[in-house]
């Protein structure tokens, strides 16, 4: 009897964790995502934007950047895609050796760039330390994070958090761009963010800005295909410029 007893107990699922709250979930979330392997990605700029002074707004629908990221295995391959700036396309690959960036502006050949120090990072910064900082800035004054129902997310099921930040804190950035939070953004920015319920990790992110005369843009990103195998091959020699031009890496 005590056999089957310690059976029944052994066999019971295990009590299913409690909820995180707001600020968990960004915070946790954010920490299950920077212990990602490996993802694919898909970021998209839509609405309209002015680039030059007093030349009015241009389109930016369509723009939209899809890869493969491997983190680990330290190589990427993307492409991108600016239809309405002057038809821009063009492909990334990159691995622990060196990036190769092909352009419809630069012609049919691959631009190669060796790693080195400063070109390829070598090191990842302190996660503790980054949700230690994150952490600080949630807690600052006009910061809000609010937590809605769950969503439906593919297959799974995430958390919903929205995530509020004044103009105010983010003037230093808006400055080194020539201008202020206020103008780019209004009062406040607002981030519509999802997180996996099990794995924490984040699965879509998204913002819309209404900059007035400067523009109207909406944001977003998407990851999927988390931790699974990829694949990257750089092309073959016959197809990379051996002129020495190259190109640089900021």
């Amino acid at each position: 009897m005590s056999t089957l007893l310690l059976a029944a107990c052994g066999s019971a699922a295990a009590p299913t964790p409690p909820p995180l709250d707001a600020e968990q979930v960004i915070t946790k979330g954010l920490e299950a995502t920077g212990k990602l392997q490996s993802f694919h990605l898909t970021a998209t700029l839509d609405g309209s934007a002015a680039f030059l002074p007093g030349g009015g707004t241009t389109s930016l629908k369509g723009t939209q950047l899809v890869g493969d990221f491997d983190l680990a295995g330290k190589q990427a391959h993307a492409t991108f895609t600016a239809p309405t700036l002057f038809g821009l396309e063009g492909e990334v690959i990159a691995n622990a050796d060196a990036v190769y960036v092909k352009t419809s502006l630069t012609g049919p050949k691959w631009q190669k760039q060796e790693a080195g120090s400063g070109s390829i990072p070598d090191e990842v910064q302190d996660p503790t330390k980054a949700i230690t900082d994150l952490q600080a800035f949630l807690d600052k004054e006009g910061v809000e994070v609010t937590k809605h129902d769950d969503v439906a997310c593919g297959d799974a099921t995430c958390y919903h958090v929205t995530l509020t930040i004044p103009s105010s804190l983010l003037d230093d950035a808006a400055a080194s761009a020539g201008t202020s939070a206020l103008d780019v953004i209004g009062e406040s920015l607002t981030l519509d963010l999802q997180f996996h319920r099990t794995e924490l990790y984040l699965t879509s992110a998204s913002t819309s800005i209404d900059a007035g005369d400067k523009g109207s843009l909406s944001v977003s990103l998407a990851l999927s295909a988390v931790n699974q195998p990829v694949t990257v091959t750089a092309p073959p020699d016959s197809e990379v410029d051996t002129s020495g031009g190259g190109f640089t890496l900021p």
